[in-house]
């Protein structure tokens, strides 16, 4: 899956998706990490997913990747296992709300 940067304009690779704070951020190729609302994703995620999957395989891997995110960096630390699959479903969630209320 590809983003613009919206300062940049640079198209980038996404490896997965964090929430920070509350917020929902996309982990890009180059260990970078940017708000959704900095970056527009090249072919709609709602598309991508009605094309390649269900919503319900999206929203797994989604929390697969939040989840892989969170483990490689260090914001599990002080976390149990079970924090940082919660953490991980929430931010799979925010994004299909997000994705969700950008289609209506």
């Amino acid at each position: 899956m590809k983003v613009r940067a919206h300062l940049t304009g640079e198209i980038l690779n996404v490896i997965g998706f964090e929430n920070l704070g509350g917020e929902t951020y996309v982990c890009l190729e180059n260990k970078m990490r940017k708000p959704l609302n900095e970056v527009s994703f090249l072919k709609s995620l709602e598309e991508y997913c009605d094309e390649q999957c269900d919503w319900r395989t999206f929203r797994r891997e989604a929390a697969k990747a939040a989840m892989q995110g969170f483990l490689a960096g260090r914001h599990h630390a002080g976390i149990d296992a079970e924090g940082v699959v919660e953490e991980a479903i929430r931010c799979a969630d925010a994004l299909i709300a997000k994705l969700r209320e950008e289609k209506k």
